[in-house]
């Protein structure tokens, strides 16, 4: 292992070195220290796949954005819809196709004009709602 006395003002026959302490360990002692360096490991693996998440989320959502602007500007949500199942990595992404489908399916039909729930629908779940205090 490594050598290194810790104890600068002792000359000879570091008794503090890692390699010293490591011989002088019995086998629990051993396997705690083994134990404890592959836990560091898994944590370390951890965080990085977390920041590796993270920063691909963040570059999706950017370009989500980026890509559905023109298209939420003219008005064509079928095609901000596709645009975010190709972003499939954006939680922005996510929400904004969760509820232009929820939009488009409350929407009259081009076909018949009638909407799939009644117009009174929101007012009376808001009637159901309790009082605030």
């Amino acid at each position: 292992m490594f050598d290194v006395c810790f104890n600068s003002w002792q000359a000879s026959d570091c008794t503090e070195a890692v390699g010293y302490l490591w011989r002088m360990m019995g086998w629990l002692g051993r396997g705690d220290i083994a134990l404890l360096t592959l836990m560091l490991v898994n944590t370390l693996i951890v965080v990085c796949r977390g920041l590796y998440r993270h920063g691909a989320a963040r570059r999706q959502s950017r370009a989500f954005v980026h890509d559905s602007a023109a298209a939420l500007r003219d008005g064509r949500l079928d095609q901000v819809i596709s645009i975010a199942a190709r972003h499939r990595r954006s939680h922005v992404a996510t929400v904004v196709a969760a509820g232009l489908t929820a939009f488009l399916r409350l929407r009259p039909n081009s076909l018949t004009m009638k909407p799939s729930l009644p117009p009174s629908a929101p007012f009376g779940a808001a009637a159901r709602c309790p009082p605030r205090n």
